[in-house]
């Protein structure tokens, strides 16, 4: 497909808000929630995530650290099962921290797994083995057929074009998160995140905008700025953002898809509601982003993990109250989150 035939993540966001129909974002309500965010930070900074903790990243000396942030990264979507929309876990951790905690336990064994040339060819049975959960109703990850091809496709295209290394392949981005982001993009399969709608073809290529998040996290930490234009991404970490705009009356759906969401229907990956609720959550993600780095006056929460776990944040400590209001969150099945 010609590239200006397809819009730009950013310019597709905006063409989903103007082209909207069953999903209206009530402005009013983002600054309420903005200046509940800032209240929040200030009473309590604490970051949601301990960079000291193990199963966030290896240590910075770890000779495959780049690869082990490739292989969760492909690894991370769909957590919820298809069925019952029950949440795996792997250690009483969730979602992509379960996904860090399940590669890191077999790394400490000695075992190689985030080496390409062996997830390149992963079998099933290993891949069950590193994936396995540990309570008795949480044994089998959703998506684990997708999840093997994934692997090996992504393993497959780093040893063929980038000498077996996601580390030669973040070279060639020449410390711009854009440009891995086209490189993830225009390489390999599982990162090609755009689906047609009104007419567009319109991207969102979450998983390559995390792992460039993730990369230039991972270095932050240990005091590098690798990239310089990491704030230019904007990407939703986890699912329940759209029950968190609802609850806000950030989000108003229209009855059919208010219905569809309350029957529990799947919303196929590409669909015109699904394309509409996220193109519509990251538009409002990027607004309470700049309000508040505007509100703080500081330039350092322009990056897109600030907001994300501000609203992680908030979800936890508001979720019961979203449920018992039953605002679910829409059923999806894709492997891009």
């Amino acid at each position: 497909m010609k590239k200006d035939l397809v819009l730009s993540p950013q310019r597709s966001v905006e063409f989903i808000v103007n082209t909207a129909r069953d999903v209206v974002i009530n402005k009013e309500e983002i600054v309420r929630l903005g200046d509940e965010l800032i209240e929040d930070f200030k009473n309590d900074p604490t970051p949601l995530i301990d960079d000291n903790d193990p199963a966030c990243v290896p240590p910075f000396d770890y000779l495959h650290v780049l690869d082990w942030l490739f292989v969760v990264n492909v690894l991370n979507f769909g957590y919820h099962s298809r069925k019952t929309g029950k949440e795996w876990k792997a250690f009483n951790r969730t979602g992509y921290l379960a996904i860090c905690t399940a590669i890191n336990r077999v790394v400490k064994k000695g075992y190689n797994v985030v080496r390409p040339s062996f997830y390149a060819q992963i079998s099933s049975r290993s891949l069950f083995s590193l994936l396995r959960g540990t309570g008795p109703e949480d044994t089998n990850i959703s998506f684990f057929d997708e999840r093997m091809e994934a692997l090996r496709s992504s393993g497959r295209t780093l040893m063929k074009y980038y000498g077996g290394s996601f580390k030669n392949c973040l070279l060639q981005s020449k410390r711009s998160a854009i440009e891995l982001v086209n490189i993830l993009t225009s390489r390999f399969e599982y990162f090609v995140d755009e689906v047609e709608f009104n007419g567009k073809t319109v991207t969102f290529h979450r998983k390559a905008q995390l792992l460039a998040i993730n990369v230039w996290a991972f270095y932050k930490r240990n005091g590098i700025d690798y990239f310089n234009d990491v704030h230019e991404l904007i990407t939703t970490t986890g699912p329940e953002l759209p029950q968190l705009f609802l609850y806000y009356n950030i989000f108003s759906y229209s009855h059919p898809l208010e219905k569809r969401i309350l029957r529990w229907e799947n919303l196929p990956y590409g669909h015109h509601d699904e394309t509409e609720i996220r193109g519509c959550t990251i538009h409002v993600l990027k607004i309470l982003k700049d309000y508040i780095s505007k509100h703080l006056n500081n330039e350092t929460y322009l990056n897109p993990l600030f907001v994300n776990d501000l609203l992680t944040k908030k979800w936890i400590s508001v979720s019961d109250k979203v449920l018992e209001a039953k605002f679910k969150y829409h059923l999806a099945n894709c492997v891009f989150y």
